[in-house]
């Protein structure tokens, strides 16, 4: 079953890569984009990677798949503050590029029956911000 309800958290070149490629083959999946950047969050509605723009509670409302996509360094606060508001059905994955303390975090704080997919897109550009997303970043990547 495809997701109906993404929420991107993090909407710079990673995050609204993502939300390109998921709207590329998914035109009808809502997704919900989150940022501590406004600016971020505004022009990845404006290039259409989000369909809209919310809070944290907002963005995961009802939300099937959660991508995590912020710099590591903020993911053990954004999983703290995502905990009591996660579906308990949901499916969160990281575009982080370390992966022990990511997991350890996960496991510590996400709720229980959460399904979560410790990643790692291994590509980039060296642009960054929503305007340097593209669709195709992940096409070919490992």
């Amino acid at each position: 079953m495809q997701p109906h309800r993404v929420a991107i958290l993090g909407t710079g070149l990673i995050g609204a890569s993502v939300g390109l490629a998921i709207k590329g083959a998914r035109p009808t999946a809502q997704v919900v984009g989150y940022d501590a950047s406004g600016d971020n969050l505004r022009r990845a509605q404006g290039m259409k990677a989000i369909d809209r723009r919310g809070s944290l509670r907002d963005a995961l409302a009802d939300a099937e798949l959660v991508i995590v996509s912020t710099p590591v360094g903020a993911m053990k606060a954004l999983f703290e503050e995502m905990g009591p508001a996660l579906p308990v059905d949901a499916l969160v994955m990281d575009t982080g590029s370390t992966k022990a303390r990511v997991l350890e975090w996960a496991a510590q704080l996400l709720p229980s029956g959460v399904r979560f997919v410790g990643g790692h897109p291994m590509a980039g550009k060296t642009e960054s911000g929503p305007d340097a997303a593209d669709a195709k970043l992940f096409h070919g990547a490992v």
